[in-house]
């Protein structure tokens, strides 16, 4: 399909910016420093930087094997499934994992300095 939209946008002179997007495990790979960070840079109040780092941060989890718990194992990183806070985290680092994170390519058709390009370049700076 992408190389249709591709071929399409050069036999047609027109530009095309095509993004593909991978939020696998988005998540599991959510950094707590880096939600923090989004955290502050909203403005939140710091108590509430507090409150959400006391719910979210830290904690322990065991797998389940063959109905047995194993060791427990140290959580530092993700947002947990299931957590009602997590929706509301997520879209915090949500934008800037869309634009910077899992971006797994990027293919401006045009020629010399477009809309698009400048765009893609605005976006990329953040």
């Amino acid at each position: 399909m992408v190389h249709e939209v591709v071929d399409l946008a050069k036999k047609s002179k027109r530009e095309c910016l095509i993004l593909k997007v991978d939020f696998e495990k988005a998540y599991d790979s959510v950094d707590w420093g880096f939600l923090e960070y989004m955290m502050k840079r909203v403005s939140l109040n710091d108590k509430w930087v507090r409150w959400m780092k006391a719910c979210v941060f830290g904690g322990n989890m065991s797998i389940l094997v063959n109905g047995s718990p194993t060791e427990e194992i140290c959580v530092r990183r993700g947002l947990k499934q299931g957590d009602p806070l997590a929706p509301f985290l997520f879209l915090l680092v949500a934008d800037v994992v869309f634009l910077h994170q899992t971006i797994v390519s990027i293919y401006i058709v045009s020629s010399g300095t477009s809309a698009i390009s400048q765009t893609v370049r605005q976006l990329i700076s953040f």
